[in-house]
C-alpha cells in the first residue's frame, strides 16, 4: 500500500537566515502544531544565506535537526524558488532570479540539497522545488539545460554512494519561462530524457488553476512522457463570478500594492481569454465585463468562498487524481497568509489558519504523514 506524506511549506515564515529559521520552529511552527491531532511533515524553505549559514556552522544544522526531531517534524521536501528573502516589500520577478542559466542557480541548489540530505530521514526520498528555469524565455537555453544535467547527476551520485535519494521539481508559473505545467512536462522530457530519475516537477495546483490548466491534461500528459510529478503544492487560487462592486475593488486594491506577482486571467464570453502580468495591467480593464475572473494570490485553501463575492479554486480533485496516479508528497502552501488582509483572512491569525489548512488537507486526504 502507498504511504502519503503531508507537508507544511515553511515559505510563509520569514527566515533570511538560519538563526531566523531556528526561531521559527520555537516561535509560529509550535503555535500551528499545538492545534493539530495528526503529525506533519515540514517543507524546508532556506533561502541561499541560510543554506550557507547552516554549512559553515553545522552545530546550527544539528540544533536545527534535533528540534525538527522533537517537534516530530518529517522532513522530506524543500523550497528552493526563491533565492534570497521571500518576504521583502517587492518580490515579483526577483522569485526568479537568478535563474537556472547562471552558476549562482546551481550553486544554491547544491547548498540546500547539502543541508536537505543532513536534515533528511534515512532511506526516505527526498524532494526540492525550483523555478521553471526562469522568468523569461531567454532562461530557456542550453546552459540552463546543461546546469540542470549536473544537478542530476550530482544527485546520481548521490544515490549511488550514500543511498541518499533526491529529485529536483521544477514549478510552472503564469507569464513565467514556462507558463503551464504542461509545457514543462513536455521540455523536461524532450530535453532531459535521460535525467528523469532526478528531475521532474512540482505540480502547484493554484498556478494551474489561474491558467484554466486542467488537472487531467496534466497528469495524462506527465504518463505519456514518464515525466513524475514530484509533489504536489496544495493551494488555491483566488476566482470571482460576480460583477465588481465598490467593496471588491478595495479588495483588489490592496492586493495591487503587494510584493507578490498577482498574474491575471479573465474569460469572457464566447470562450475568449484576456490575461494580465499583474493586477496593474488589470486594473485598466477592470470595467471589462468577465464571465470568470482568476489570479495568481494564494488564498487559505479550508475557505471555498469569502465575502464581497469572493470564490477560491478546487484542489481536492486535482489531488485525488494525482494520489490514483502514484503520487505520494504533498505540500500545504500558502506562503501568502501574513499579507493577506481584510476578506482573504478574516480575523484568523497566520498560525490557526494554518493548523485549518493542515486539519483541511488531512482530513479530505487520510494520508499517512508519516511515510513508514
Amino acid at each position: 500500500m502507498l504511504k502519503y506524506r503531508l507537508a507544511l511549506c515553511s515559505n510563509v515564515f520569514p527566515s533570511s537566515t538560519a538563526s531566523e529559521a531556528l526561531d521559527n520552529l520555537d516561535g509560529p511552527v509550535e503555535k500551528v502544531l499545538k492545534d493539530l491531532s495528526f503529525n506533519i511533515g515540514y517543507g524546508v524553505y532556506l533561502s541561499h544565506k541560510a543554506s550557507q549559514d547552516f554549512l559553515q556552522h553545522r552545530d546550527l544544522l544539528e540544533e536545527y535537526k534535533d528540534k525538527l526531531s522533537s517537534l516530530n517534524l518529517a522532513i522530506f521536501t524543500a523550497n528552493a524558488f526563491p533565492m534570497s528573502d521571500f518576504h521583502e516589500s517587492r518580490v515579483k520577478e526577483k522569485a526568479f532570479l537568478p535563474d537556472w542559466r547562471s552558476e549562482e542557480r546551481l550553486f544554491y541548489t547544491q547548498s540546500v540539497a547539502k543541508c536537505l540530505a543532513f536534515l533528511g530521514q534515512e532511506e526516505q526520498p527526498l524532494s526540492i522545488s525550483t523555478c521553471p528555469i526562469g522568468y523569461s524565455s531567454e532562461s530557456v537555453c542550453n546552459k540552463s539545460v546543461e546546469n540542470l544535467k549536473i544537478i542530476a547527476q550530482e544527485f546520481r551520485d548521490l544515490e549511488q554512494s550514500k543511498k541518499i535519494r533526491i529529485r529536483l521539481a521544477l514549478e510552472s508559473e503564469p507569464f513565467s519561462a514556462f507558463n503551464s505545467t504542461v509545457s514543462l512536462i513536455r521540455f523536461l522530457a524532450k530535453s532531459l530524457p535521460n535525467d528523469l530519475d532526478y528531475i521532474g516537477v512540482c505540480w502547484d495546483l493554484c498556478h494551474s488553476a489561474v491558467i484554466g490548466e486542467r488537472y487531467e491534461e496534466v497528469l495524462d500528459v506527465a504518463k505519456q512522457h514518464g515525466v513524475s510529478i514530484v509533489k504536489v503544492q496544495i493551494s488555491s487560487a483566488l476566482k470571482r463570478h460576480s460583477p465588481w462592486c465598490e467593496h471588491s475593488i478595495a479588495d483588489l486594491r490592496v492586493l495591487e500594492n503587494g510584493a507578490y506577482f498577482h498574474q491575471t486571467w479573465c474569460e469572457e464570453a464566447e470562450g475568449f481569454v484576456r490575461s494580465y502580468r499583474d493586477l496593474d495591467e488589470y486594473m485598466l480593464d477592470i470595467k471589462e465585463p468577465f464571465e470568470e475572473w482568476r489570479t495568481h494570490c494564494h488564498v487559505p485553501i479550508c475557505n471555498q468562498s469569502y465575502s464581497n463575492g469572493w470564490l477560491a479554486t478546487s484542489w481536492k480533485e486535482a489531488v485525488s487524481a494525482a494520489r490514483e496516479m502514484g503520487v505520494v508528497d504533498f505540500e500545504v502552501e500558502t506562503y501568502t497568509l501574513p499579507s493577506l488582509k481584510g476578506v482573504f483572512r478574516g480575523d484568523r491569525g497566520v498560525e490557526e489558519t494554518l493548523a485549518l489548512e493542515m486539519e483541511a488537507a488531512f482530513s479530505y486526504l487520510e494520508l499517512d504523514t508519516q511515510g513508514a
